[in-house]
């Protein structure tokens, strides 16, 4: 029972001094954390300049290369994204005698197409005349291609909606 009592004061021991140890390090690292703070926070000093000596001057641009930058600017209608002006004019004030703009030009509707039907149920088409892609383009229900979504792929019909319009396209078919 004697050696169970000593045991258990000589862990009581070690957890104390362990508690102080690690309680004395943790306040030498924030006493050492500020310090390296503190000298990383304080400003450089650079070397100061001889008395009375003078920065050098900049070379001012002549006339001819400002006119000719602005011009250059104003040319590339830098905050537009088409990089052109636009074609309705812009009017500061509201004059109720001036006439409405003219609506902005409705976008062309793509040619679309269709060269071929594939497979079996489920079917998939070729088509030609799809914005963006060169050539036949293979398609399937559900596809969306830019602003077009493909509804159905049948076997002599594919039906396409979007721009505010559905397509019902059949198979091309030969003159005779």
């Amino acid at each position: 029972m004697a050696a169970s009592v000593i045991a258990t004061v000589d862990r009581a021991r070690i957890a104390g001094l362990a508690e102080r140890v690690l309680f004395g390090s943790t306040l030498l690292f924030l006493v050492l954390g500020a310090l390296a703070w503190h000298r990383a926070s304080r400003p450089v000093r650079g070397a100061r300049p001889a008395w009375g000596a003078a920065l050098p001057l900049r070379a001012l641009p002549d006339s001819d290369s400002v006119s000719t930058l602005i011009a250059r600017v104003t040319e590339a209608d830098p905050f537009r994204l088409a990089r052109h002006p636009s074609a309705v004019a812009y009017r500061s004030g509201v004059d109720p005698n001036a006439p409405a703009p003219p609506p902005p030009p409705v976008p062309p509707k793509p040619p679309l197409a269709v060269a071929g039907i594939v497979g079996g149920p489920p079917w998939a088409a070729l088509l030609d005349g799809v914005p963006g892609h060169d050539g036949s383009v293979l398609v399937h229900p559900g596809d969306t291609l830019g602003q077009l979504t493909v509804g159905a792929v049948r076997p002599g019909q594919v039906v396409i909606t979007g721009l505010d319009t559905t397509w019902r396209l059949s198979l091309k078919t030969l003159w005779h």
